[in-house]
């Protein structure tokens, strides 16, 4: 008889934080690539973060000019 093995939330909360991390750096990975191909419902949702990122870019550096400039308005002289 085999074992059903269990994954804690840790595991998990892990996972999703490395994939979260790479999408928001603009990088994806054979890996995450991969998992796209496998799970079509995490692949929209990756597809939807990407493309709020970058309407929130887009809409940032329309009001500001850049990202210095939104620290600076955001943040002032800390």
């Amino acid at each position: 008889m085999s074992k059903k093995q269990t994954i804690s939330e840790g595991i998990i909360d892990k996972a999703v934080e490395k994939i979260f991390g790479a999408i928001i750096k603009g990088r994806q990975s054979t890996a995450i690539k991969k998992l796209k191909k496998q799970d079509p419902e995490l692949a929209k949702s990756i597809d939807f973060i990407d493309k709020e990122k970058k309407k929130m870019r887009a809409n940032m550096i329309k009001k500001y000019g850049s990202y210095d400039a939104y620290e600076k308005a955001m943040l002032g002289d800390l």
